[in-house]
């Protein structure tokens, strides 16, 4: 063996004591672990994503303003972090640490959100046509330009590649995926000639054209709840039955007939807002017969909504977004906004941020609005997070923040108190299950804290995975998710 080169040689122990050297040579895999190579490279890709998504919602809620403080002052909120492209944002969808934006000239921009202060484009695909709308469904996202849809495998973000495209018989002014929840699979694009067009989804990389519908006017937007879709088009809201989307049919109208931008539908109250300028609040319980319980008059159009808790956000169109609450049905509260550097058009709720598509400011990344929202005492200040400090403290309880998290094994909670009151705060599994008490006595008013050290209630040691951090009082409950990580 020359000097310097590695002995591959496999060493062979003969009966009669001696060793002799066989020639070791490198085998092909064969026909079996070929067969499972790819399964085991996907299942590490899935196991990845799980564990960006399960890190992004374990920080949910850990960093968020007092929009109401800042409308209060006068003062502008602060931003989180940006990125802008070589031509406008339009629309964008949010999805397992990226956000995947539809940037008309520069058509499909890949952004990786790793670091908000500092989103990262990582991936871009563009066409001849100018991108308007995109929708995202596992590895595949849907594009469109013109009058086409384009599908788009996304599995490696760096690397979109287009799959297939289908003709739409108009150009598409809006498109979504409608109702999450549900097993069916459908994506629904509101076209410029006033037609709804159904599009199956069945196979995702084969989509189908099902379903037409005519609307009594243009179509702006839609939303879709369980088996109706509703639409804000030029004559108002519209309802369509959807339950057979191979024939879909118009089933009622309702509201004002102000023409209408935006639109979304959530549990029995679908909202819509006005080219007027008004937020409107519908009860559903007859899709068919919409009703209206409430309205709010905004300081202008809303081009699109994103419903998240209690709060509603909405988007202006040119540079702000505004925040407010909804404290009943029908009863909206505003709380105040935030400017953006470009128009404002399309934004996303997912995880510890607000996703903007902000247009000539491309993507922009803000804060929520936190989940205490009662009146906040005179002289409180935010710190560099927008937090509210102790001068400014909510009027109820509140969980404030888990450190470190995620956290292995200790993390420490804080929360706040407004006055003396019984108070228990047990970690729960995913299934609900308590997996141990922390504190469960009466508690003086004031700020608090407590640590877990990953324990359950007989002192082993948990597994690694997601938990649930719950405080109750008679003022209220807070959740937390926090992610144990071994």
């Amino acid at each position: 063996m020359l000097p310097g080169t590695i002995d591959r040689s496999i060493q062979v122990l003969s009966p009669g004591g001696g060793v002799s050297r066989l020639p070791w040579r490198p085998r092909s895999p064969g026909p079996r672990a070929e067969s499972i190579a790819a399964p085991v490279a996907i299942l590490c890709i899935l196991q990845v994503t799980l564990l960006v998504t399960l890190l992004s919602s374990a920080s949910w809620a850990r960093d968020c303003l007092y929009y109401e403080y800042y409308d209060a002052q006068g003062i502008d909120p602060p931003l989180v972090g940006a990125t802008t492209f070589a031509d406008s944002a339009l629309a964008l969808d949010v999805q397992a640490g990226h956000a995947y934006v539809a940037a008309r000239s520069a058509g499909l921009q890949v952004i990786e959100l790793s670091d908000p202060e500092a989103p990262l484009t990582v991936g871009d695909l563009s066409w001849s046509e100018t991108a308007t709308n995109i929708v995202v469904e596992g590895a595949l996202a849907f594009v469109t330009t013109a009058h086409r849809l384009r599908v788009i495998d996304i599995i490696f973000a760096h690397d979109p590649v287009e799959i297939l495209s289908i003709i739409l018989s108009s150009p598409a002014r809006h498109l979504t995926r409608g109702d999450t929840s549900l097993p069916d699979m459908f994506l629904f694009a509101s076209l410029a000639d006033g037609t709804l067009e159904i599009i199956e989804l069945d196979d995702p990389t084969f989509p189908r054209i099902i379903g037409h519908l005519e609307a009594q006017g243009e179509i702006r937007a839609s939303d879709k709840l369980a088996s109706h879709a509703y639409l804000a088009t030029s004559a108002g809201l519209e309802v369509a039955d959807i339950s057979v989307p191979e024939t879909p049919t118009l089933v009622g109208t309702g509201l004002p007939a102000d023409p209408a931008l935006a639109v979304a539908a959530r549990g029995d109250s679908v909202y819509l807002t006005t080219e007027s300028g008004e937020l409107l609040v519908a009860g559903i319980t007859d899709p068919a017969s919409p009703e209206l319980a409430g309205s709010t008059q905004l300081p202008g159009p809303a081009f699109d909504i994103a419903l998240e808790g209690p709060e509603v956000y909405l988007t202006s169109g040119d540079g702000q977004v505004w925040v407010m609450r909804l404290d009943l049905p029908g009863s909206v509260r505003w709380l105040g906004g935030a400017n953006t550097p470009g128009q404002a058009l399309r934004l996303d709720r997912v995880g510890p941020h607000l996703y903007v598509a902000d247009g000539t400011g491309g993507l922009q990344v803000l804060w929520p609005q936190c989940e205490a929202v009662d009146a906040v005492m005179p002289g409180g200040k935010p710190d560099d997070r927008g937090h509210i400090n102790a001068e400014g403290r909510p009027g109820r309880p509140t969980l404030a923040s888990v450190h470190p998290n995620p956290f292995n094994p200790v993390t420490t909670f804080s929360y706040w108190l407004p006055r003396s009151m019984p108070c228990r705060l047990a970690i729960h599994d995913t299934r609900g299950r308590v997996v141990r008490v922390l504190v469960d006595r009466q508690q003086a008013a004031g700020e608090h804290q407590t640590t877990w050290r990953g324990r359950d209630s007989r002192g082993r040691s948990v597994p690694a995975g997601v938990y649930v951090a719950r405080l109750e009082t008679e003022g209220g409950t807070a959740t937390r998710k926090l992610l144990l990580a071994r």
